[in-house]
């Protein structure tokens, strides 16, 4: 019984990784993180909040309708890509039941770990030195938890030390590091998630009817 079980397990961790073995998710979760540093930027440059209320109020719709509809792990938009994309290639794999969608949905991902940490210490120091180490010192702790094992880590890794390196030569205030790192972590998956999906369609080319 007990081998039988850690076969389950060992098929069910399988079906995760395959869900995301196409780099799709990490791009267009991405996008999200572009599109929310560019709102935090608008919101700074153009003070206060209430005067462009309605602005703003039409981008944050749009940005929540794009992660209900688009970078949610089961979104109509993801289906379809991998309909299109990942099904003809590799085969379907069985979507999530909702309590496993779930289960996914709260788990975050280790460069979510350091994005949160980073958007909650980086505006409370006055110098861009010490925001940086912050983010060093957050990166290094989920690599030292990780050891890079997680998707696109080789990129994702190196991509977030950089960001924080290049912090403190910019003239950035301290409200503005949050939009700066939404947009920083966001390119950096952003090149992560299209090195994956290149390696996914190269490895795995479309048959010919």
């Amino acid at each position: 019984m007990a081998n039988i079980r850690i076969e389950v397990d060992q098929a069910v961790q399988h079906a995760e990784k395959y869900w995301e073995i196409d780099g799709l998710w990490t791009v267009t979760n991405a996008v999200g993180y572009l599109l929310l540093g560019a709102q935090l930027f608008w919101m700074y440059h153009h003070p206060p909040f209430w005067r462009h209320l309605f602005v703003n109020g039409i981008f944050l719709l749009f940005l929540a309708a794009y992660v209900y509809l688009v970078a949610r792990i089961n979104s109509l938009a993801m289906l379809w890509l991998k309909a299109r994309i990942t099904y003809p290639r590799t085969g379907y794999v069985a979507l999530p039941t909702t309590t496993d969608e779930l289960k996914h949905e709260r788990e975050f991902h280790p460069e979510t770990w350091v994005f949160c940490a980073v958007i909650i210490l980086c505006p409370l120091f006055d110098s861009p030195w010490l925001a940086a180490i912050s983010v060093i010192m957050a990166t290094t702790v989920v690599w030292g938890i990780t050891r890079g094992r997680f998707p696109s880590a080789n990129v994702i890794i190196p991509g977030y030390y950089l960001s924080a390196i290049v912090l403190p030569y910019l003239t950035f205030k301290p409200l503005h590091r949050a939009g700066y790192f939404c947009i920083a972590f966001g390119l950096v998956l952003l090149f992560a998630g299209l090195i994956q999906l290149v390696s996914y369609l190269r490895q795995h080319p479309a048959a010919r009817v």
